[in-house]
Parts: C-alpha cells; sequence; structure tokens
C-alpha cells in the first residue's frame, strides 16, 4: 500500500515528536521520534525498511535497542505480571492476545530465530559483520517472563504451530 498523502521529504507529523517522512519513490518511508536514554534526549530516525541503512550503523541501533529499549519493556511485562501473585498471565487468569505479544516479542529475542539468519528478512546483517546475535541473556533476569514464555509454549495448539512454524 501506498502512502498517498507523504510527500518525499517533508514529514508528516502524527504526534507530538513523532512522524512519517517519505524516503524515495519506491514508497519506504521512515518513522522518527525521540527516543530517551539513560544519558540524554536524543532525536533518533527509526527507517521501518532497515535494509536501507549500513550494516555497522544498524549493528549499533540493534545494540542500543538491546541496551536500553527492551530491559525498559521487559520490567515493565514483568512488574504487570507480578501485580497478581494467582496468575503467571499479563491481564486477568488466563491466555490473552497481550500475552501473546510479549510471547512473541520474547520468541524473537532467540538468537537462532530465522529474522537473525534468513537473507530475506527485516533484521538480516551479512557477513563479515553478520548475522546480527541479540544478547543471549536478554530475557534471563526476567523470571515472570520466562514462565510466561513456557507456559505459552506447552499450550496445545500453540506447540503444535511451533513445530511446524519455527521463529
Amino acid at each position: 500500500m501506498r502512502l498517498s498523502i507523504l510527500a518525499k521529504d517533508h514529514p508528516l507529523q502524527i504526534g507530538n515528536n513523532c512522524w512519517l517522512k517519505l524516503v524515495n519513490d519506491e514508497g519506504f518511508f521512515e518513522i522518527g521520534a525521540p527516543i530517551v536514554t539513560e544519558q540524554k534526549t536524543r532525536r533518533y530516525n527509526g527507517r521501518l525498511i532497515m535494509k536501507m541503512r549500513e550494516a555497522q550503523v544498524r549493528i549499533n541501533n540493534l545494540n542500543d535497542f538491546f541496551k536500553i529499549t527492551v530491559p525498559m519493556h521487559l520490567k515493565r511485562f514483568e512488574k504487570m505480571i507480578s501485580l497478581d501473585s494467582n496468575s503467571p498471565f499479563l491481564v486477568g487468569d488466563s491466555l490473552t492476545w497481550a500475552d501473546l505479544a510479549v510471547f512473541d516479542l520474547v520468541c524473537s529475542f532467540d538468537r537462532t530465530a530465522n529474522l537473525w539468519n534468513t537473507p530475506s528478512t527485516f533484521f538480516y546483517i551479512p557477513e563479515p559483520l553478520g548475522p546480527y546475535q541479540p544478547p543471549a541473556e536478554i530475557v534471563e533476569s526476567y523470571p515472570l517472563i520466562n514462565e510466561l514464555s513456557k507456559i505459552i509454549k506447552e499450550t496445545p495448539n500453540i506447540k503444535t504451530w511451533l513445530a511446524s512454524n519455527p521463529y
């Protein structure tokens, strides 16, 4: 789908500090938003299509993502799960779409996931700098998220689906 409301190099404001900008005539666009780090607030232009960047720039952005953004969100999810000591789920006492979304995210952090090793995928970085390897211990310090992931992996229909559709 082509976003015809976007003009090349003229951003469309979509929030207080967020924008969309058409990057080229093929319809690739950029999403921009400020990112808050522990040191300072900085402006970050995140490309939706990472193939448009040099491999080293993509690696640096992924390193920042796994160092700053991922832990911030995993801490929030861990806290949400901990609010109800009688349930291993994010919301309520049964599996919801929220749990599946977190599960999907956690599975994508697996170093063996196809998205890191397959040239046709979004995050693939070719040799000699790639393929990129997310930090192996990224989820280890979040026991409630680990438990949630185990429950979801063992849910019969999901277990069957994962067997034929590995990440």
